[in-house]
């Protein structure tokens, strides 16, 4: 049986039926659908206008972008409000007001409280997460490895695999990798709270990894997304395709293609930088607010020339560790012809100097290699770092570059006199305090500095710069070398369970020649590690491997110091002076040798023996290097003695 209506209810729907048709007659008379229409426009255009123009301006935090969001939300049923209350019709364009005013003031207030109350709470549901910095000290002491939840902005860029084509494809895939990397980090957004800010591993850092699984990529480098990508020859075509990856899950966030000509590289690098910039702000948020330039020279001979100087210049080092330096030598010459080639067809780009110039910092190593004066090598690269910034007064990369081989003069050339040496620590200086203004990836100058800072003395100051260059790591090509800094200069002010802790963090997480000698030089000089002759023997034979030929002469006289320092802690007296005898005959006048020595001296009782091996050390050392003794964690067993405190002053004729 099927109900029917009864007539009263019939006249209720029709009523009701007749209330919504006069609302919705009303909305229009009122002009509420326009006013809505209108006021969402020009909040999408106010709020989309700070994020592009007024916030990268004015550096204003993320945060401010979303405050100004919600209040446009918010800001939305107060003017519908406004509109009813009006009554902004066709008859009442005057702006006549039909509506009682006691009505429209509690419907304004009404809507008015409810909107400011909604303000707070929507903020905190929205509000992005507070990020943790990836280069806390405290985390690293604690060597408790990567955080549980990474955040989604820290990115490794992984190698794109190359389907068809040949040579020249690849090296436009390594080079496409490459100035990827370098173009997201240039342009990550980082605002004075840096929330969201994109940090991308160098490609230093993902090589290594480029065969290992997804999820070891993330463990390795801290990060929470990664981009794969592909470039495919067609033809004359070239597709390159891009891929957002979850580092955790490992799920396709979302994709990407661009497409170019296989004769035209710098057109396809355009065009995959078009491409990414939407795909991470998509999935990422305003990571990045601007277009990213991967090339700034539209030469494509000038760009041809570099991308093979660039692919020339990986076979130095294979060459050069295997003791080739013939092959070594010929490898940079052919790369050195290749960058004069495009610095001559493209005059105004810089790029092809600076890199003539860190390519003379290679001449300088094989130089040495040689035992050769590597000053020569050192000033060419110094005269091309001259000439970018003749073109440019304010690139980084040129003043990076000659505060970079300054200091390298400092460290290499020898002897120097007083006033030298302060010239060149004063010019590397001021060069590398340049080279902060505009450069996306400050650690590897903080670093520097902070080695600048140690050789006179100021370890607290160089302890500071090091945390900060390891908080300032958007490539975490750094990373490494700033955990090793870390560690050395934590035990040089006699830390050392901080020491321990860093340098177990770099065990655990790079290993390698650098963590070994840490934990080797703990082993000698601390009370924190157990001194055990075998291990420090095996770690020995394990950092000299991995070292060439040539260079090997000049590190293993310290590291057999370093075991002999061991056996004398151990207990083990006569093998520790043999030890010691026999490093010292293979010293060929290593820097540093005469005060390891001093150490082991100092560590058996010999302490005139000891006296005379540190004043050795002070005699083929800078003037500057006085200091020096104050922090040497090999001299802790002679500060007790008056005689220390002597040697310590400049007017000690000893």
């Amino acid at each position: 049986m099927i109900l029917q209506p009864t007539s009263g209810q019939e006249a209720m729907s029709d009523l009701g039926k007749h209330r919504i048709r006069k609302l919705i007659q009303e909305i229009g008379r009122r002009r509420v659908g326009r006013t809505a229409v209108l006021y969402a426009v020009a909040a999408i255009t106010v709020v989309e206008g700070y994020e592009l123009v007024l916030g990268p301006l004015f550096g204003a935090p993320e945060s401010a972008s979303l405050l100004l969001s919600i209040l446009a939300v918010c800001g939305f049923p107060i003017a519908i409000a406004l509109a009813w209350s009006f009554e902004l019709s066709p008859d009442s364009a005057a702006g006549r007001e039909t509506t009682p005013g006691w009505r429209r003031a509690v419907l304004l207030v009404a809507v008015s409280a409810v909107c400011l109350l909604a303000a707070p709470l929507l903020y905190q549901l929205v509000k992005p997460a507070e990020p943790t910095s990836p280069a806390d000290p405290t985390a690293l002491r604690s060597a408790g490895g990567a955080s549980e939840s990474v955040e989604a902005t820290r990115v490794a860029v992984l190698p794109f695999d190359v389907i068809g084509g040949g040579t020249d494809l690849q090296v436009i895939a390594d080079q496409l990798h490459t100035r990827l990397i370098d173009g997201l980090s240039a342009a990550a957004v980082a605002g004075p709270e840096r929330a969201n800010r994109l940090r991308v591993a160098s490609r230093a850092a993902i090589l290594p990894l480029r065969d290992e699984s997804l999820d070891s990529i993330r463990v390795a480098l801290n990060v929470g997304t990664v981009v794969a990508g592909t470039v495919e020859a067609l033809g004359e075509r070239v597709i390159v395709r891009l891929e957002l990856v979850s580092a955790s899950t490992g799920l396709q966030l979302d994709r990407a293609a661009a497409e170019g000509r296989t004769g035209d590289p710098i057109a396809l690098l355009t065009a995959v930088a078009d491409s990414i910039v939407p795909l991470l702000r998509t999935q990422l948020g305003p990571v990045i607010r601007q277009r990213i330039r991967l090339l700034e020279t539209e030469n494509e001979a000038a760009f041809d020339n570099l991308m093979f100087a660039m692919r020339a210049l990986e076979e130095f080092s294979p060459a050069f560790d295997r003791g080739d330096l013939d092959r070594a030598g010929e490898v940079l010459d052919y790369a050195d012809s290749l960058f004069a080639e495009a610095e001559r067809l493209d005059p105004g780009w810089i790029e092809p100097i600076v890199e003539r110039g860190r390519l003379a910092r290679r001449r300088a190593r094989a130089a040495m290699a040689r035992n050769r004066d590597p000053g020569d090598a050192v000033d060419a690269g110094i005269r091309h770092a001259e000439r970018a910034l003749a073109l440019d007064r304010t690139d980084w990369r040129a003043y990076e570059l000659r505060g970079d081989l300054r200091h390298f003069m400092f460290q290499q050339a020898r002897p120097l006199d007083e006033a030298e040496a302060a010239r060149l620590l004063d010019g590397a200086e001021a060069d590398l305090r340049s080279a902060l203004n505009g450069n996306p990836s400050p650690a590897r100058v903080l670093r520097i500095r902070s080695e600048i800072a140690r050789v006179r003395g100021n370890v607290e100051e160089a302890l500071r710069l090091i945390e900060q260059a390891h908080r300032e790591d958007p490539f975490l090509e750094e990373l490494s070398a700033n955990v090793f800094r870390g560690f050395e200069y934590s035990f040089a002010l006699g830390r050392d369970s901080v020491a321990v802790a860093w340098c177990q963090e770099g065990r655990r997480r790079f290993g390698g020649p650098l963590f070994d000698d840490c934990h080797l030089s703990l082993m000698a000089w601390s009370a924190y590690v157990e001194p055990v002759p075998d291990t420090a023997r095996a770690i020995v034979e394990a950092i000299l491997a991995v070292y060439s030929e040539p260079e090997r002469p000049r590190l293993e006289p310290r590291l057999r110091a370093l075991v002999a320092a061991v056996l004398a802690r151990h207990g083990s007296a006569s093998q520790a002076r043999q030890t010691l005898d026999e490093a010292r005959k293979l010293d060929t006048g290593t820097p540093g040798m005469a005060r390891t020595a001093a150490g082991v001296l100092a560590l058996l009782g010999d302490a005139d023996a000891a006296f005379a091996a540190v004043q050795e050390f002070l005699e083929a050392a800078p003037p500057d290097y006085r200091h020096e003794l104050t922090y040497a964690p090999e001299l802790r067993a002679l500060r007790s003695d008056p005689r220390f405190a002597r040697l310590l002053r400049r007017d000690d004729p000893r």
